[in-house]
Parts: C-alpha cells; structure tokens; sequence
C-alpha cells in the first residue's frame, strides 16, 4: 500500500512540476488520495522514517505537497518525525563528509560544540554550501583548497 502510494504520488508529481504546473490533474494520483489518511496518521513515526529514508529529498517533498497531513508530516519543524526524517537523510547523504573525510573531521570537531538540530533547512542549506564549509580556514599558503562545481583542489605550494 505505501510502497504504491510513493511510487504514484512522487512519478505524477514530478511529471507535473517539470511542466510548471501546480494543479493534480492525475486521476491515478486523486484515487491514491484515499488511501492517503490511514498512511499519514496510521503508521508510526519509525516507519515513516524508514519509508523516507529510501526516497530522494525531491520525492520527500513530493510526498509533503500531497496534503496538509503529508506536510505536517514532512516540513513541521517542531515534528520529531519530521525532524528525525531529515536527520536520517541528512546522515545517508553528507555524513560521509564529517565522518569519513580527514578534513571533515577537522571542520566537525571545530564545530561539534555548535550542536544544530537537522532539520530540513539544514539538510539544503548544507547541500549547497558544504564546500564552503570544509573549506573554512584554508586560504593560507601552507593549505590552500579551492572549490569549484562541487570538487575540492589543493593549491599549496
């Protein structure tokens, strides 16, 4: 039934927003609507955590568009679902970064003390701007990192 549900909720939505619209015109889409209730207020928070943990951050927010029950669910920042749903996404994309990366974890033990909760403007935030994050401190000529599209260079000498 979930399975289902995401699988017609996030490929009609994305076919739509690609168009630029924001109206569901997909029938498929309006019959799932039904089923919708027992999967936003039925399951756990644990198993809505699993479930998300799966899909890509678009389809999140594919999911959270469906109706205000979905988007209590997703985008609530005050939700321990929603909060524990980015932070598991958060993990499964970047944590690599801070945990694996030598200069990542140069740059987490410098701002472990900081102690942010991840919710979903975190999650984006850090997607756009975690280059610029690992690369704090090394504008010296001792260490040099230049990052550009993404990729990260040394330029010392």
């Amino acid at each position: 039934l979930v399975a289902s549900f995401l699988s017609n909720c996030s490929s009609t939505l994305t076919r739509e927003n690609r168009s630029g619209s924001c109206t569901l015109k997909s029938t498929a889409l309006h019959t799932s609507f039904a089923e919708l209730a027992p999967i936003c207020s039925d399951l756990p928070s644990d198993a809505h955590v699993n479930i998300f943990s799966f899909l890509h951050p678009k389809d999140v927010l594919s999911f959270a568009c469906c109706d205000n029950a979905c988007h209590q669910l997703v985008d609530n920042s005050l939700s321990d679902s929603s909060l524990h749903i980015w932070k598991v996404l958060w993990e499964r994309d970047y944590a690599w970064l801070i945990t694996t990366w030598p200069l990542g974890q140069k740059v987490h033990e410098r701002e472990v003390r900081k102690n942010r909760m991840i919710d979903k403007l975190l999650y984006f935030e850090f997607g756009q701007t975690y280059v610029n994050y690992l690369l704090t401190g090394h504008s010296t000529n001792e260490s040099c990192l230049v990052g550009v599209h993404g990729n990260i260079y040394d330029l010392s000498n």
